[in-house]
């Protein structure tokens, strides 16, 4: 990379995030190879388990399964309980050892967090499993006696909110509106396979050689029916050709049209290019 693309990319947070999503994204076409694509080769430079869950966080995907899912996997032998218990001892060390309640080991604590299924919050949950025979046997009935009393003197845990707003269309969804993702990715997908076409389609789509924005740009102006709920479309993109904005250019509008701080402007593009990861 020269000198004025690192002082390009210093300054711009377009360029920065169109810098990121091109890591991120497959650079492969539809058809090219049929090799396996490495989705999260932009996060190989990381440990597994730090590159699983920054890959998840940027792509929007959830890294692992949930708790029930291993815990299914474990009653039924896909997980065995000793290997449970290793790694159980590789994280605890020997704090693993130590007593932390009438005789209870932190480690043994620990197995039974994980393994048992009954994750009451309030001594109400605790009660209730003890009603329906779904607790576990507990010989030590006075300790039983203070968890109960423990559980009912705490407060009740409040879940987590870990719905992250990125874009205007996230504030959308939340409020109850239609995706507006369904309408756009929609009409993306049936233009960039036209566009990245390898000699499957009747067609190829007219232009591509100027570029996906001018080949699009020309597909409207030409008389193309945009999607029903796209108004304006023909307009923005008749602009486009009157001006000869490039793609970037449109990009910088738009996110200034749409209120975007340029504090903002690299996490709103980048989520914005990211949700349409692959079709």
């Amino acid at each position: 990379m020269s000198a004025h693309e690192h002082r390009r990319l210093a300054t711009d947070p377009v360029e920065r995030a169109l810098e990121r999503a091109r890591e991120i994204l497959p650079d492969q076409g539809p058809m090219g190879v049929f090799i396996h694509h490495n989705t999260l080769h932009a996060f190989q430079h990381l440990s597994f388990h730090d590159g699983v869950q920054q890959g998840a966080a940027a792509l929007g995907a959830r890294p692992y399964l949930a708790l029930g899912d291993y815990r299914t996997a474990l009653r039924v032998g896909r997980i065995h309980d000793d290997d449970v218990r290793v790694e159980l001892d590789l994280e605890l060390g020997e704090c693993g050892r130590e007593v932390v309640a009438a005789g209870l080991t932190r480690a043994a604590l620990w197995h039974t967090l994980l393994v048992t299924d009954n994750d009451g919050d309030d001594a109400a949950g605790l009660e209730y499993t003890v009603r329906l025979t779904t607790a576990p046997q507990c010989a030590d009935l006075p300790l039983w006696r203070a968890c109960v009393t423990r559980a009912n003197a705490a407060a009740l845990p409040e879940p987590d909110d870990d719905r992250v707003i990125r874009r205007h269309r996230d504030v959308l969804v939340l409020l109850g509106a239609d995706d507006p993702d369904v309408v756009v990715h929609g009409e993306l997908i049936r233009l960039a396979a036209a566009f990245l076409d390898h000699g499957q389609a009747h067609a190829a789509l007219p232009g591509r050689e100027g570029g996906f924005l001018a080949a699009v740009a020309a597909l409207y102006d030409g008389g193309a029916a945009p999607p029903l709920l796209a108004a304006g479309v023909q307009a923005d993109f008749r602009d486009v050709i009157s001006t000869g904005r490039d793609a970037v250019d449109v990009i910088r509008l738009s996110r200034r049209a749409l209120g975007v701080a340029d504090s903002e402007a690299e996490s709103f593009v980048l989520s914005t290019a990211l949700a349409l990861p692959g079709w």
